[in-house]
């Protein structure tokens, strides 16, 4: 597939992998980009041909029933629809927090789900690519990202099983990226250590256009992870290491902070 003359539209477009995305589809002839975000300044500063900001907090359906109903006054129809809003948390997982719980799975899994669902009716059989950001963290459950990594491999499964009932005018491609190097992993926590390996959201979103216009169900930015995430189906001890490394780099963290708490008291 390619994209001359799409119609786009793209959440979390802010920031990191949206940004870039937005950046690099503005590019090519004729697509008109509505780039969703809470916060749509950085956006708006780009003064991009055919890109609209529209501000929407992706946390409720009401407000992404409001997102669609415009976006589609906007476009006259959704060619692409990137899923890519999200955030991550870093910390531990001991203390009962259903509001964290809640926020994090509101925007990470119910958002891109019910997105697609809504999407699927108001396009009433037109064809559509619907793209979701997932992560390698479906994959490996790393220590500190508890609460991330269960809302990416709900994520994971449910679009896995999904497929078996896919209708036939959606293209569904899920991508897994790792660690990219932006904000969004800043804001998990204070001083939050990125997980390895890690990617630039420029190289992520380059390999997500090659990975849709090549119209692949899986989308791995960096190419050796699904390989190894295969491979850990039969060496395990491989992920045990790996996570080991992870864990030691959690401990370490969890130790700056309750002295940062000592030190304020």
């Amino acid at each position: 597939m390619e994209f001359n003359d799409k119609k786009i539209v793209i959440t979390g477009a802010s920031s990191g992998i949206g940004l870039e995305l937005l950046k690099e589809l503005a590019a090519v002839p004729g697509t008109q980009i509505a780039g969703v975000a809470r916060h749509t300044d950085a956006i708006a500063e780009l003064g991009l041909p055919g890109v609209t900001a529209l501000s929407y907090d992706m946390s409720g359906p009401g407000h992404i029933d409001a997102m669609l109903g415009e976006a589609l006054r906007l476009l006259g129809r959704i060619d692409v629809f990137f899923a890519n809003a999200g955030f991550a948390y870093y910390g531990e997982a001991n203390t009962a927090d259903w509001t964290r719980t809640q926020d994090i799975f509101a925007v990470n899994t119910y958002a891109p789900i019910y997105t697609l669902q809504k999407l699927a009716a108001l396009q009433k059989g037109m064809s559509f690519s619907y793209v979701v950001t997932d992560s390698a963290l479906a994959k490996a459950a790393i220590p500190g990202f508890a609460y991330y990594s269960a809302t990416k491999y709900a994520l994971d499964v449910f679009f896995e099983a999904y497929r078996y009932e896919q209708p036939h005018d959606i293209t569904l491609s899920v991508v897994y990226p790792v660690a990219t190097k932006t904000n969004f992993f800043k804001r998990a926590a204070d001083a939050a250590p990125l997980p390895f390996p890690t990617q630039t959201p420029v190289e992520v979103a380059r390999a997500v256009i090659r990975g849709v216009r090549r119209k692949r169900k899986k989308i791995y930015p960096f190419a050796s992870f699904g390989f190894f995430n295969w491979l850990w189906n039969f060496l395990p001890f491989l992920k045990s290491g790996y996570l080991a490394l992870e864990n030691n780099k959690f401990q370490k963290w969890r130790k700056r902070q309750q002295n940062k708490r000592r030190d304020r008291e």
